[in-house]
């Protein structure tokens, strides 16, 4: 297993955790990332994406979406 998906899985066990003893959603994925000092993911992810990195995903979605009519 590769660190990535490693932190992956560790992230996601903190989720399931939180919406366990009874948060929603949303509310478990703030406080993960408020603890993991991650204040707006999206933003970030936002901005570390290349054009490049933006092609392929709308090339893999549309792709996706292909069968859909």
């Amino acid at each position: 297993m590769s660190l990535r998906r490693f932190l992956d899985c560790a992230y996601a066990i903190l989720i399931e955790e939180y919406t366990r003893l009874g948060t929603d959603l949303l509310s478990a994925i703030e406080k993960v990332d408020e603890s993991l000092g991650l204040r707006d993911p999206l933003e970030r992810a936002e901005r570390q994406a290349s054009p490049a990195d933006n092609d392929r995903a709308l090339a893999e979605l549309q792709k996706m979406m292909g069968g859909i009519a």
